[in-house]
């Protein structure tokens, strides 16, 4: 199976009350979603939200690395251990220790 479409779309959740953290407060929760469709008409969705103050991560290199990732495994084998190990190399070399 090979993965044909990879669509990456951030949304805006408005909160009914206030999400009250110890940096800020959220009113809304922004995700990423991503939707991977195959060859044979499958689809899977996963999502990630970043709070900027949580971690290193902005929004913004977040957005980038996804978009990267999505063009870098369209036209892959699903089913390959080597692309899941890819995947997640990217997504913690992309992650700077805190100090």
């Amino acid at each position: 199976m090979t993965i044909e479409q990879v669509i990456v779309r951030q949304v805006s959740l408005p909160l009914s009350v206030p999400y009250k953290l110890s940096q800020l407060t959220m009113r809304e929760f922004t995700p990423f979603l991503v939707e991977i469709s195959d060859s044979k008409g499958q689809s899977g969705f996963g999502e990630a939200l970043v709070v900027p103050g949580y971690t290193n991560e902005t929004v913004e290199s977040s957005w980038q690395l996804c978009c990267e990732l999505a063009k870098a495994i369209i036209g892959r084998n699903q089913t390959r251990p080597s692309l899941l190990q890819a995947v997640q190399f990217h997504r913690v070399s992309a992650q700077p220790a805190l100090s």
